[in-house]
């Protein structure tokens, strides 16, 4: 009888076995995918729609998948609460839906989500994600514009604020007064008058205090128009001492005795870019360089380290910022990677301190695309290759020597070969309601027509200028 009973595992066991290896094989066969939403706003009122799209393609390719046929969607309120979760087909690689926003549903950032099953499988569960805002609103007379150029404005800056004013026909109101109020700390510091160019525009221009205890700072613009009062407000980007400054080595790493580009990035303390100028230098105190950034607080500068030298900045602008930052400390032994993108050619760049065989491989999207053994002369190398042989996207280049990587840099390969898009409205203006008719032309880079599979939506511009938009889009 044990015999017998014994005889029964066996089978069953090996039922399992089989069983769990070919859910095994299924898992090592997934694909990895990502998702996208594609919304008609980012911007709504109680008692409107949403409606989106839903792109689910395959990382490696950016194909439209093939694998999930189903994709979840979640929309998440201001307290966290997931307030609705659906599921939709997927069809060459996309879904669509809509969501009614009733005029009980409170007001705030909300955020969507979308997901396939396979997605949560991942570590760390890659799920798209992105903010809308739902909030009752009137609707504006006036277009109004209001931006700082720079990023950044330390105490007793002269701060720079472009101001713009537009009909609901979108032409230049000009020649109109407008009243300005500066606060600090909840305090006026400034007030005054302003009147636009010939173009609808004006350069405002301000001191802030010697003395600043906060970065709680406000800039606030009023129109008196047809009777009623318009107005914008836009927080001044001040910076205190808190300032988080990260530098890049092209390459990774510094190499005493060679030049190479470091880039830099500046952040405040909300993870907000700024703009500020940098003073480089040594352990001496003796200034080698100075820098500032180009644009969204970064920029980069060129330095070749010496043996037994080390290297720290100080914030020039904005002013009062105490704070010393060290740069990485560069090392005897290595290489220097850099590379350079013309006329349909990489060139790869490897400056070594000595002799070695190394490996150049190339990834796009956690897919090898590109292998290559090469023995490393002392000082300059140089290796080509066509960007006829690689595929489109943002590559990573990495020179590995016995499994260890050395160097990496990243390069957007093909660019010039990305779709075109050419959106030419029938009409220049369309009145609210009114239905607009465009026509949509998408070509590649030798201007012949491709097929395309877009989202399209049209909205109301006066309403655009209070979204102030900045998140990642589809092609970022």
């Amino acid at each position: 009888m044990k015999f017998k009973f014994l005889s029964y595992i066996i089978p069953v066991f090996i039922l399992l076995s089989n069983s769990l290896f070919k859910a095994q094989n299924k898992f090592n066969d997934f694909k990895k995918e990502k998702t996208y939403i594609q919304t008609n706003h980012v911007f709504y009122k109680p008692g409107e729609e949403m409606f989106f799209k839903i792109y689910v393609v395959q990382a490696e390719n950016q194909l439209p998948t093939e694998q999930s046929k189903v994709v979840n969607f979640e929309l998440v309120d201001p307290s966290g609460t997931v307030v609705k979760k659906s599921k939709y087909e997927v069809k060459n690689g996309h879904s669509e839906g809509y969501f009614y926003f009733g005029d009980d549903m409170k007001g705030g950032i909300y955020k969507i989500r979308a997901f396939t099953a396979w997605m949560q499988n991942e570590a760390g569960k890659n799920v798209f994600e992105k903010e809308i805002t739902l909030q009752k609103i009137v609707s504006p007379r006036i277009l109004m514009k209001l931006d700082f150029p720079k990023k950044g404005y330390g105490a007793g800056d002269e701060v720079l604020a472009d101001f713009s004013m537009r009909s609901l026909s979108n032409l230049p109101i000009p020649y109109y007064e407008a009243y300005y109020t500066v606060m600090h700390q909840g305090e006026k510091i400034t007030e005054g008058n302003l009147i636009t160019d010939k173009e609808g525009k004006y350069l405002l221009k301000f001191k802030l205090p010697e003395v600043l205890k906060s970065s709680d700072a406000l800039l606030n613009i009023k129109v008196n128009f047809d009777g009623f009062t318009e107005s914008i407000s836009r927080n001044i980007p001040i910076v205190l001492n808190n300032l988080d400054l990260k530098f890049m080595p092209e390459g990774g790493t510094l190499i005493n005795g060679i030049e190479q580009n470091i880039a830099f990035k500046v952040l405040d303390e909300f993870g907000k870019p700024v703009d500020a100028a940098l003073g480089i230098y040594n352990q001496n105190h003796q200034k080698i360089t100075e820098v500032s950034t180009y644009n969204f607080g970064m920029g980069s500068f060129y330095l070749t380290p010496k043996n037994s030298e080390t290297y720290y900045a100080k914030v020039v602008k904005p002013e009062n910022i105490s704070q010393v930052y060290q740069l990485p400390v560069a090392k005897n032994d290595g290489i220097v990677f850099n590379l350079k993108s013309e006329n349909q050619n990489i060139r790869l760049f490897i400056n070594s301190t000595s002799e070695r065989n190394v490996v150049i491989s190339g990834n796009l999207r956690e897919k090898e695309i590109y292998s290559k053994n090469l023995n490393v002369k002392k000082g300059l190398n140089q290796v080509e290759i066509s960007e006829k042989e690689l595929p489109i996207g943002i590559c990573r280049f990495t020179v590995s020597e016995n499994n260890i990587p050395l160097a990496e840099r990243i390069v957007f390969t093909n660019e010039n070969k990305q779709m075109k898009i050419k959106v030419t409205p029938v009409k220049k203006n369309y009145l609210p309601r009114e239905k607009a008719v465009v026509n949509i032309e998408t070509t590649d880079e030798n201007n012949q027509p491709i097929p395309a599979n877009l989202a399209v939506s049209v909205v109301d511009d006066k309403l655009w200028t209070y979204a102030d938009d900045k998140q990642n889009h589809i092609l970022s």
